[in-house]
């Protein structure tokens, strides 16, 4: 027995899936129903502030999605996950990054540094202002990475680690 939904026609590739198409069981139509609930509910939550001073100090593990707040100033690493691998030394460390959109990078190299322009920190979604101490990602032999723009607040990850 099939399941019917009650969904939209959505208009794709100059076809019209609507709700017949997911009862008559077109994976594709059932596939854009399911993504447009999720995206119901997301224009509804509450985006957090970026300035909120939220207390970091109990991060559950060592992976932490990137927050609404990073995601949308910094236009790139919505779905990243960010995960402490090993400190360096003194002013490197070893990060995995996966995000869907902009590649997975395991065991790479960010380095402390000062911010040389504002932005969001990935792990906390809080406001990074020039002169703060940062980590970002560092160009390899393999090219320049596509989260190079990229930081997190040094204090952020030191209590992350």
């Amino acid at each position: 027995m099939q399941t019917t939904h009650s969904v939209p026609a959505y208009p794709l590739c100059g076809q019209a899936h609507t709700a017949a198409s997911v009862q008559q069981g077109d994976p594709w139509a059932a596939t854009i129903s399911q993504l447009e609930q999720v995206s119901d509910h997301a224009d509804t939550d509450e985006i957090v502030d970026q300035n909120d001073e939220t207390d970091t100090e109990a991060l559950p593990d060592k992976s932490r999605h990137v927050d609404a707040a990073a995601s949308l100033a910094s236009g790139y690493g919505r779905n990243a996950v960010v995960t402490f691998v090993e400190r360096i030394g003194a002013k490197a460390v070893s990060i995995s990054w996966r995000d869907s959109t902009g590649g997975n990078y395991r065991e790479q190299r960010w380095v402390l540094r000062a911010a040389r322009t504002r932005g969001v920190c990935a792990l906390t979604g809080k406001v990074i202002v020039r002169g703060d101490n940062i980590y970002h990602p560092v160009s390899g032999s393999r090219g320049r990475p596509s989260n190079l723009s990229q930081m997190i607040r040094a204090e952020a990850l030191e209590r992350f680690e």
